[in-house]
């Protein structure tokens, strides 16, 4: 699971994992409890240590036969071994509002917007795991207690959401705000 950081990935992953049994894979938790930077004052994980280090817990997990959800927003940057790459997805405006609550300096903010506008994590997913097994769920509008399900149904059918944030960009007064003019 992949998505823009705000998009409700975390959350999401861990109900999904306490109602599957599966083991949960946190990216950014594996990042920092094994110090895999590449520029630690930059915030930069190594990727390829990252990559290595989940594919140790995934043998671990498959090991024990529990399965798995893998989740953090450098997912869509390498491809793991699994059934589905779910990208969560989120109305631009309604990101900035979750990115803003979390205290994200404004850089931060306009930075991650522009990114979901632009699919970023969209397209290097597919690049990354094919069009096939990359599937995009809205999760924008969805309450807590129906998103882990819709996600789940959607994988397993291999049904996407039809997202495009492009008009997002024709707004001058959100554009101003977030300092993207």
């Amino acid at each position: 699971m992949t998505g823009t950081p705000g998009t409700g990935k975390t959350t999401i992953a861990k109900k999904i994992a306490a109602e599957t049994g599966a083991r949960l894979i946190d990216a950014n938790a594996l990042v920092k409890s094994k110090a895999l930077w590449f520029n630690r004052a930059r915030h930069e994980a190594d990727l390829a240590a990252l990559k290595r280090e989940i594919a140790r817990e995934i043998r671990n997990a498959l090991a024990s036969r529990k399965g798995f959800v893998a989740e953090g927003h450098l997912l869509c940057e390498f491809a793991l071994p699994c059934d589905a790459c779910v990208v969560l997805r989120c109305e631009p405006r309604e990101l900035a509002r979750r990115l803003k609550k979390r205290g994200y300096p404004k850089k931060k903010v306009s930075e991650n917007v522009l990114c979901e506008i632009l699919d970023y994590c969209l397209v290097k997913a597919e690049d990354a795991y094919g069009t096939k097994k990359t599937i995009q769920i809205d999760v924008s509008n969805a309450s807590k207690s129906t998103k882990s399900s819709k996600l789940v149904d959607a994988a397993a059918k291999r049904r996407s959401d039809d997202v495009n944030w492009s008009g997002v960009l024709l707004d001058e007064r959100f554009k101003n705000g977030l300092g993207l003019s």
